[in-house]
């Protein structure tokens, strides 16, 4: 059995997705969207063969654009034991202030352009860009400006719970 997604599906917070013992692989349609959720885990799944799909006005916003596992403004993903290959974008995807993404002893194929863009890697996390140069293909919907990750501490440094009473303002 195969599963065919006509449109991307949407995992929520708090999902394991296990295809550990079985041979169902996720392929010939759209891919996973991990959208501001946390604590997912995938392990043990075939992903492969996915295109770009039309969609609804949700779909605008992340995109359908062809990736396997698209994560954005997402954390605490566990990517592990996959196999991920020939995808029309990107086969792991992650955008958007995602953190604490884990993708291990995955197998990545047919597709093996790896690139970072301003990223910051604490706690001995490590990146090694590998394949040609890349430069992202954005449209003008998925384009944004994004900030240097060494700029995270000023940017947030007011954020943070607001102490308000009657007698003061905010």
């Amino acid at each position: 059995m195969v599963i065919t997604l006509k449109r991307p599906l949407f995992v929520k917070s708090f999902t394991t997705i296990d295809g550990r013992n079985v041979n169902v692989p996720i392929a010939y349609g759209s891919g996973l969207v991990l959208e501001k959720v946390s604590n997912v885990i995938i392990h043990g799944m075939q992903i492969h063969d996915f295109r770009s799909q039309p969609g609804g006005a949700m779909e605008k916003l992340v995109g359908a654009d062809g990736d396997a596992i698209r994560h954005v403004s997402s954390s605490k993903i566990w990517i592990d034991h996959n196999r991920l290959y020939k995808s029309e974008d990107g086969l792991l995807d992650v955008t958007r202030g995602s953190t604490e993404v884990t993708s291990r002893i995955s197998w990545v194929g047919n597709l093996w352009n790896w690139k970072s863009i301003g990223d910051m890697f604490e706690n001995r996390a490590r990146f090694k860009q590998s394949g040609r140069r890349i430069r992202p293909g954005y449209n003008k919907q998925q384009y944004f400006r994004a900030e240097s990750a060494n700029r995270i501490r000023m940017l947030t440094k007011d954020a943070g719970a607001l102490f308000c009473s009657t007698r003061t303002r905010c």
